[in-house]
């Protein structure tokens, strides 16, 4: 008989860090292409750098938050 494993945790604790991680990592990415996207000479509207800019801190302020709130239930 074969042994599962859970690939996001064996906890749900770090279940649930593991999928807030995957969720800033892809709207993080997405964030980032788009930067490089802008620095490798695309039309650069500044309106667009400033939206990113916010996107990547309110990225980063949610999944501090999100890891706080995990970090807090599972204490």
């Amino acid at each position: 008989m074969s042994k599962t494993v859970n690939i996001l945790g064996s906890t749900q604790k770090e279940q649930w860090l593991t999928a807030i991680s995957i969720y800033d990592l892809s709207v993080g990415a997405n964030i980032e292409e788009a930067m490089q996207h802008l620095a490798e000479g695309w039309e650069e509207d500044e309106q667009m750098r400033e939206s990113l800019e916010t996107a990547r801190r309110v990225l980063a302020d949610y999944t501090n938050e999100m890891r706080r709130l995990v970090e807090g239930v599972f204490e």
